[in-house]
């Protein structure tokens, strides 16, 4: 499409955004074009337009592409009752032998010893695995579009309503999720360090060295913990490797606010629940089989949205190992490096004058678009700043509405979390404010008094976490981050799905 104002206001946008930078979202970005079905190549496309700037971007995706791309897999579904959980059945095995490679230290295993040839070779087959996973799974997004149209729709035809209660236990997840599971770990470690005054006292202090010489069984599940987390907290600006020192300081902040170890035991208990309460209400309503199977997709997608977000910031610990070294040997700072797309890693280590100032171009400000698989397009400058915000004025804003996830009223602060780096600006009782959230924002989330995000839908990870929590949730209010400032006193009404100031 060319990026003309006439032909891009025959598109109904979506907005999207977070904390972001190019070289991290090129993988599932590409993979938009480039999408598969059980690992073939499929004739779907996302279009996807991007400004970034200062590590954080603004995307905009068609609404027509979206619903497309969801009404395939309903009507694959459809013909086939379990195709999509077959999808994620197989898909699983792959993840979990990308998971575990990385985790072993296999993936991307010792790089400084590498020739330059044979470092390329290590990016291309690593980064094609990390690939062949997004491309499978990069269809989730077009249910958090298109959610609650499809059920809508395939309601109005079944002459069946669901209550916004019992929607949140179908869509509610039947097994732990990642982060869940890392909590519930955590938990484990601070129930086992409170039995003991002596090590519930070191653990407060930090005093890691102590804690090895004095109680190595300790020490040993501590460091298996962080050997099989650490990444989880990456997102896709701020990739950090979390060590025993950072666990340990978490385990520290449970023991001072026990109230945080009775909500992951009610949380894990509540999980463990839910495929049983789930099959009991289905029996109760007597659903028709494609309002029961639509259930049973949102649930799937769920829980397989989770998992790929695990899978993303797994890969994004990957692609940063490759990154150092990349940078390292092209002599290119780092945060330029991670500008560059993954198909651009040969330029990162051999760069021109050129490449080099492109990529800082990248860093200033740069309207980006694809116009075909790996063929990256940006218009930097006041041109594409003067793009970005005739793309903003596309979204709609007649009023702040969205879907309600979980419902309550709330009025209080208003505190806009863009990425990893707001967060310590956020205090309990405050109403977080975003375009998204990830599993390192439930930190936060369970401080909040209400949850407001400007994308997601009733699959998103702010409405699993938000329904968790039993916080009020508003998710999809598009033009929220425009609408309201840090600091505003707004209402939640997540009754109505109405966001207001006040």
């Amino acid at each position: 499409m060319k990026l003309t104002q006439q032909n891009l206001k025959k598109v109904k946008w979506y907005r999207q955004g977070g904390a972001i930078k190019l070289g991290y979202i090129s993988v599932p970005w590409n993979g938009c074009h480039d999408m598969t079905v059980n690992w073939q190549p499929v004739s779907l496309r996302q279009l996807f337009l991007m400004y970034f700037r200062n590590d954080f971007a603004t995307l905009f995706l068609s609404r027509a592409d979206t619903e497309r791309i969801a009404q395939y897999y309903l009507t694959r579904e459809n013909r086939c009752p379990g195709f999509i959980k077959n999808l994620h059945q197989q898909w699983q095995k792959r993840f979990i032998d990308f998971r575990e490679s990385i985790i072993r230290g296999e993936l991307p295993g010792r790089l400084d010893s590498l020739s330059d040839p044979a470092l390329l070779r290590g990016w291309q087959h690593a980064i094609a695995t990390y690939n062949n996973l997004w491309r499978e799974a990069i269809f989730h997004d077009s249910f958090d579009v298109m959610g609650e149209t499809l059920l809508e729709r395939v309601g109005a035809k079944a002459h069946r309503t669901l209550s916004a209660r019992d929607l949140a236990t179908f869509t509610a997840s039947r097994e732990l999720l990642p982060m869940q599971k890392e909590r519930t770990s955590l938990a484990q470690l601070a129930s086992i360090a409170a039995r003991s005054p002596r090590l519930r006292r070191l653990v407060k202090k930090g005093s890691l060295m102590v804690i090895r010489d004095s109680f190595p069984e300790f020490s040993r599940s501590l460091a298996a913990h962080a050997s099989t987390y650490f990444w989880i907290h990456n997102d896709y600006a701020h990739v950090d490797r979390l060590t025993e020192r950072k666990f340990l300081k978490a385990i520290s902040e449970l023991l001072r606010e026990p109230h945080l170890l009775h909500d992951d035991r009610r949380l894990l208990q509540k999980a463990l629940r839910t495929g049983q309460r789930q099959q009991q209400l289905k029996r109760h309503l007597k659903l028709p089989p494609r309002l029961a199977g639509l259930m049973d997709i949102f649930s799937i997608v769920g829980v397989w949205r989770d998992e790929r977000k695990a899978m993303n910031q797994l890969g994004n610990e990957l692609m940063r190992q490759f990154y150092c070294e990349f940078s390292r040997r092209g002599q290119i700072p780092l945060a330029d490096a991670e500008y560059a797309c993954w198909w651009e890693m040969g330029y990162v280590l051999k760069p021109t004058a050129r490449f080099r100032e492109l990529l800082k171009a990248r860093r200033r400000g740069v309207f980006a678009y694809f116009t075909g698989r790996q063929n990256l397009r940006t218009i930097g400058g006041q041109r594409g700043l003067v793009l970005f915000e005739f793309m903003n004025s596309l979204i709609a804003r007649s009023e702040l509405r969205g879907r309600t996830v979980y419902p309550g009223r709330v009025v209080g602060t208003a505190k806009l979390m863009l990425g990893q780096k707001d967060f310590k600006r956020f205090r309990r009782g405050d109403i977080l404010i975003a375009p998204n959230t990830r599993p390192e924002y439930v930190t936060i989330m369970r401080l909040a008094s209400a949850i407001v995000t400007e994308e997601g839908g009733i699959t998103s990870h702010a409405a699993i976490v938000s329904r968790e929590l039993k916080i009020p949730a508003v998710v999809g209010v598009q033009g929220i981050l425009d609408a309201v400032k840090d600091g505003d006193t707004v209402e939640v009404d997540a009754v109505h799905g109405v966001v207001k100031k006040v």
